[in-house]
């Protein structure tokens, strides 16, 4: 079967909040003109981000939200993070207490201040002012699987396009796969003069192009959790470094709905720990919530409500 031909002006790859922001942009130039602007988004998934993720909003992003008019509800939804709170063992008494508090934001830097806010919620603020617009729309289940330079003088980048049926995706989640592509086809070429890669850390156009990921990677284990904390600890919601000489740090985030974000560095040194980076998707986060609690010691900390939670490599 010959494989359908396209042309666009733009084509951006991968819908998280990166390639939303480069369609919010590019919203502003496409026009119902023949002659004007064109632009598409693909992504391979089906839908935005559920849950977890990315949380923080720096007060230059709100100021470019703003420009678009959808800051608004950004502050509505979201959790103002003002200050942070550092929390030590007292050397005399050795008890856990707050030690100091610093601003999050030096002063008259920015109108606005920083935001805790789940990422997908704020890839649906994007979504909802691109669909507003009525001038873009997101083509879920699709992905790049090979980019290439032709000799079109106007329309000189061609991008291979697999389509996954939705039915084949959730099947591909479940297995794994998902990543691989594997239950997908090549469906159409895309021919663009430019295209803007989005498509995250494991990026199939960078790697393609040769462009190395200019980063440091460590052995660093992380565990993230989002949990509404049944708990005495009197700064719960606040932003917090929370340090135990014994049993290590942990940092803590309030966020929208009165859950709370924990940070968890795991170093695999204690049975707990290991029985942490042991956890799967099927297990509870349990051994996560027992660690946080050993470093808050005197305070308690439980949950009834677990949103999220991942452990990851840094």
């Amino acid at each position: 079967m010959a494989l359908r031909t396209t042309k666009t002006d733009l084509l951006v790859i991968g819908a998280g909040p990166a390639g939303l922001m480069a369609a919010c942009w590019a919203s502003q130039f496409v026009t119902s003109d023949p002659n004007g602007m064109s632009t598409r988004i693909i992504d391979l998934k089906a839908a935005r981000t559920a849950t977890g993720h990315a949380d923080g909003i720096h007060s230059r992003t709100l100021e470019i939200f703003d420009s678009f008019g959808i800051v608004d509800s950004i502050i509505r939804k979201g959790v103002h993070e003002v200050e942070m709170s550092y929390w030590g063992v007292n050397a005399e008494s050795g008890r856990l207490e707050c030690q100091q508090r610093m601003r999050s934001q030096r002063e008259g830097l920015s109108r606005f201040g920083q935001m805790l806010l789940n990422q997908g919620q704020v890839e649906q603020v994007m979504i909802n002012y691109i669909h507003d617009q009525g001038r873009l729309s997101i083509e879920r289940n699709k992905t790049a699987d090979k980019i290439y330079f032709t000799n079109d003088p106007t329309h000189p980048i061609s991008v291979e396009v697999k389509s996954v049926r939705a039915d084949r995706m959730v099947d591909a989640i479940q297995d794994g796969t998902a990543g691989e592509h594997g239950h997908a086809e090549v469906t159409e070429v895309i021919q663009a003069q430019y295209v803007v890669a989005c498509d995250g850390a494991r990026s199939l156009v960078r790697e393609q192009l040769g462009v190395p990921l200019d980063s440091k990677s460590t052995d660093s284990m992380w565990a993230v959790i989002d949990i509404v904390p049944i708990t005495n600890f009197p700064d719960i919601r606040q932003s917090c470094a929370i340090h135990s000489d014994k049993y290590g740090s942990i940092m803590t985030a309030p966020r929208e709905n009165r859950l709370v974000r924990f940070y968890l560095q795991l170093t695999g040194g204690s049975d707990l720990e290991k029985e942490a980076l042991e956890q799967t998707e099927e297990k509870s986060p349990d051994a996560i919530i027992q660690l946080a609690q050993r470093i808050m010691e005197p305070y308690t900390l439980k949950y009834e409500y677990c949103d999220w939670w991942s452990i990851y490599p840094v």
